[in-house]
């Protein structure tokens, strides 16, 4: 399940941002997958709370261009 906290927020747990402008580096561990085999699926899920989305386009566009990189 790909998402990327920004920031902690009391109550709410995390602030989510568009993957890849968080706390996550997902194109390595993308890499670590790939490099080791893997042949699933990566899931999107943002759980923007506002501009979802904008937030999920931006998010997947970074998914599939780190994807097609590898």
């Amino acid at each position: 399940h790909v998402k990327d906290p920004h920031k902690r927020r009391p109550i709410i747990g995390a602030k989510f941002n568009i993957v890849g402008e968080g706390n996550i580096d997902y194109k390595s561990l993308f890499k670590q997958a790939i490099d080791n085999g893997y042949e699933g699926f990566f899931s999107l899920e943002t759980h923007a709370l506002r501009n979802k989305e904008e937030t999920s386009r931006k998010s997947l566009d970074n998914m599939a261009k780190w994807l097609n990189e590898l």
